[in-house]
């Protein structure tokens, strides 16, 4: 949420006076030269570590899908999460410091994807039975990695719901999020962001 504040603050800026800002030239390197497509990247505070996740579609890794992790700000990767089990990873986020990491796997032949958190950098990884097996749409933590918060999109006889973690993942709550006044059921949540210390979402 801060940082996209922050990035609010400073279009806001550039509209009213033009003229008062100047942005540098950037260069984009392909750093790993890796085929396939890829949905989502975290990034920790320092943005030295950061996250991506992978569905690959062709070669002798077909249907594996794949979490990528760089320690040193982009400039080398290395796979921490390649399972056969699940053939997309569509959605994943860091905490602050990088050390808490959670996934969201697509398994090969379901129509549902499960959350994965690994609370030491993505070396190992628990799923997070207690949420739940469903279609599980956007994953956020909170600085400390200890808050979580994850939405689903509605299925046939399932509404698509936003749960709350306050134990890294452990136990879940339902969250009935309000707009306007009036309280928001069902319906299908495509994504979450949450503050640095989770009391907003």
């Amino acid at each position: 949420m801060r940082k996209r504040l922050t990035a609010a603050l400073a279009v806001a800026t550039l509209v009213l006076v033009p003229s008062a800002i100047a942005f540098a030239s950037y260069t984009w390197t392909d750093v790993d030269g890796s085929t396939g497509n890829w949905y989502s990247m975290a990034v920790s505070d320092g943005g030295l570590v950061a996250y991506s996740s992978q569905h690959r579609l062709a070669g002798p890794t077909v249907g594996q899908g794949r979490i990528w992790k760089t320690a040193d700000g982009g400039v080398s990767w290395s796979e921490i999460m390649t399972s056969p089990t699940y053939a997309n990873w569509p959605h994943v986020a860091t905490s602050g410091s990088g050390n808490v990491v959670a996934g969201i796997g697509f398994a090969l032949g379901s129509s549902y994807t499960t959350i994965q958190i690994s609370s030491d950098a993505g070396t190992t990884w628990s799923p997070a039975t207690a949420a739940g097996n469903l279609q599980w749409t956007g994953v956020a933590l909170s600085q400390n990695g200890s808050i979580v918060y994850a939405t689903s999109k509605n299925t046939t006889g399932t509404d698509g719901s936003v749960k709350k973690s306050i134990d890294g993942g452990t136990t879940w709550t339902n969250v009935t999020p309000e707009f306007g006044g009036f309280l928001l059921n069902g319906g299908s949540w495509t994504g979450v962001a949450t503050s640095s210390d989770g009391s907003r979402v």
